[in-house]
This record gives C-alpha cells, structure tokens and sequence, in this order.
C-alpha cells in the first residue's frame, strides 16, 4: 500500500505475470496521468499501466481510466481498456482494475464495475515482464526515469495485488448502496 508517488528501485519486484488487482483513492482534475505503471511502449518495456486518459493515445479519452497490458514487452500482445465515464472532477474516487489472467479486465469506480468500458484486443493469459521499475503516480515515456504522466491532485491508499479480487471490489460509497440493494 502507497500513499503518495514513489518510484520502486528494484524491476523485478511487482514484476507480476499473472492474475493482478489495482485499487487507489484519488481525487483530481487532471486529463492524462499514470497511476500505476510498468510500462513503456516507446522503450519497448510493455507491461501493464493503470490510469487517466491512455497516455494521450489517440484512443484514450482524457479525464476517463485506462489499463493497457501486454504478454510481450518488446511489442503489444494484449488489451487496451477504456472506461466510459469522467473521473478527474475533482471528487474523490476509489477506481480499481482487476485482471483475471486469460480471461477478463475490469474496470471500477466508486465500488461499481463500468459495464460501458471499451476492449481493444484479446486478454492475455499472462503479463510481460518489464526492466522498469513499479511506478506509483508517474509513468514512462522512452527513459528508464518515470518522468512522464504525473499525477496531480491527491493520490493514496494505492494497493497492488497479484490476485483477482472479483465482487469483493464492489466497495465504497456507490458500491455500498448497491451491495444494500
């Protein structure tokens, strides 16, 4: 668990390569930022990445989350995810993307999965291994510096799980109600 941006030093741990939950509290205004990343495409490191507007790819959609991964680092092989709704309006928000190896990608905000989300592409069975260390709150864009894609506004309560935690992401404010129903 993480509460602010920090860079890990070692590539190898976080290093996951099958099933794999992230989960934060943010709170922003920002279109494009990584929350969670292990991956740079334009350095040839793909992993996975978890975040706010696809990196400014021409699919992404600023202000809304993303997860891309890939079973292979050099070029994709995987799946690209795109939420379908605004989350950088300055209201805090738990998000949370849980990845069932070879067989799903979801996406959830406020404890209620995004059922509207966009797929591109096939659910690996496995993730790539990346030489970039685990960045929380930054990214990679070509140097092995997580330089790229800052989150700004407030960032906690970050946790990486190498399980699929399923319905039990169904939490929070939202989430309770619905739970109740």
């Amino acid at each position: 668990k993480w509460d602010e941006p920090t860079v890990l030093k070692d590539p190898e741990k976080y290093a996951l390569t099958g099933n794999l939950t992230i989960s934060a509290k943010i709170r922003t205004r920002q279109p494009v930022a990584d929350i969670v990343s292990k991956y740079d495409w334009r350095g040839k490191q793909r992993s996975y990445v978890f975040g706010i507007g696809g990196e400014a790819d021409r699919d992404g959609i600023p202000g809304h989350l993303f997860f891309w991964v890939s079973s292979r680092a050099e070029t994709f092989n995987g799946i690209t995810v795109y939420g379908s709704q605004p989350i950088n309006d300055g209201e805090e928000r738990q998000v949370a993307v849980e990845f069932a190896a070879g067989k799903s990608v979801r996406l959830f905000v406020d404890g209620i999965e995004d059922k509207a989300v966009r797929l591109k592409g096939k659910v690996p069975s496995f993730i790539a291994k990346s030489d970039r260390p685990l960045a929380i709150g930054s990214g990679y864009d070509g140097s092995p510096g997580a330089t790229a894609y800052r989150f700004e506004g407030e960032l906690s309560e970050v946790r990486i799980r190498d399980r699929a935690l399923g319905d039990e992401l169904s939490i929070g404010r939202a989430g309770d109600k619905v739970a109740a129903l």
